[in-house]
């Protein structure tokens, strides 16, 4: 490797970076209104946490078009293994963010507010019959018995398993964006 391409590398690197701590921090800002609709029942927090999903699948893109304007020259070309090595560092770097977030509320600040809520959901008195109406209810304590079990799950393995979710969403996103970056 030349200097030039090693300083490339540690730009991409260092851009990646901040790009990624932005990435988390929006679905950080996701799950914490997702959250706070589930434990308030509060319906215009769970309307800004879908309208917060639609408007975070656009995030890595503006991020990699900024990337690709501001911070390359004109005259110079991205690969497309270039952006998708920039992708991969930016998504793990939002993955490790948003993962170390909500391993912190998991294990220092729910204290079993997330199962409490949907044990009250799903024993509300309208959902019951809406379940029946359905012809759900059997389906009920199914629900019941899933929610006992996830009580029995520790914050870091609930964390873990957020962190999948994220790791699959974004191997998903990594080589559109890269494609779409690459142009």
């Amino acid at each position: 490797m030349n200097e030039q391409s090693i300083e490339e590398y540690n730009k991409r690197k260092s851009f990646a970076l901040e790009y990624g701590t932005l990435l988390g921090a929006s679905w950080i800002g996701v799950f914490a209104a997702y959250i706070i609709g589930l434990r308030t029942f509060n319906p215009i927090a769970m309307m800004l946490c879908y309208g917060g999903l639609f408007a975070i699948t656009f995030v890595p893109f503006i991020l990699a078009y900024r990337y690709k304007t501001k911070h390359t020259q004109p005259e110079q070309k991205i690969s497309y293994g270039q952006a998708v090595h920039f992708c991969v560092l930016m998504f793990s770097y939002a993955i490790l963010l948003t993962g170390i977030g909500e391993y912190i509320y998991f294990a220092f600040m729910d204290n079993g507010a997330v199962i409490n809520s949907l044990d009250t959901y799903l024993n509300n008195e309208e959902i019951g019959i809406a379940l029946k109406n359905m012809n759900m209810g059997d389906m009920k304590d199914a629900m019941q018995e899933n929610i006992n079990m996830l009580s029995t799950i520790s914050p870091f393995d609930i964390a873990l398993s957020l962190a999948q979710i994220n790791i699959t969403v974004s191997i998903f996103f990594i080589f559109i964006v890269a494609a779409i970056m690459k142009k």
